[in-house]
């Protein structure tokens, strides 16, 4: 039986439908109304890593992307810190069960 360290994240985007009236090429005749432009951007990790970011703007999608490869690489770290340990029985029932560790609260889940 094994300890993960495990991350969850959630990502959400808004856009704006804006008009575009646009030929789609040269030689199409369909025509593109409208187009969906991204506004705004968010993630939330929960686990290894607790983070909420919000991005908005021009840029938004960029600055997701890079906050995505950085919170990778983050968890990349914290696991090189804790590698797989095999448990007992026994040591995977004592930390099933949720720890508390000062303010934080940390749930280890066990692969049986």
């Amino acid at each position: 039986m094994y300890i993960d360290i495990v991350i969850i994240i959630a990502a959400d985007f808004e856009t704006l439908l804006i008009d575009v009236n646009e030929k789609i090429s040269e030689t199409s005749q369909e025509i593109k109304k409208k187009q969906h432009l991204i506004s705004s951007t968010s993630l939330c990790s929960v686990g290894a890593i607790n983070e909420l970011k919000l991005f908005r703007g021009a840029n938004c999608l960029d600055d997701f992307i890079k906050s995505i490869r950085d919170l990778i690489n983050n968890y990349n770290s914290v696991i090189q810190k804790y590698p797989k340990i095999e448990l007992s029985k026994e040591e995977a029932y004592k930390h099933y069960h949720q720890k508390s560790v000062g303010y934080m609260t940390v749930n280890l889940i066990i692969k049986l």
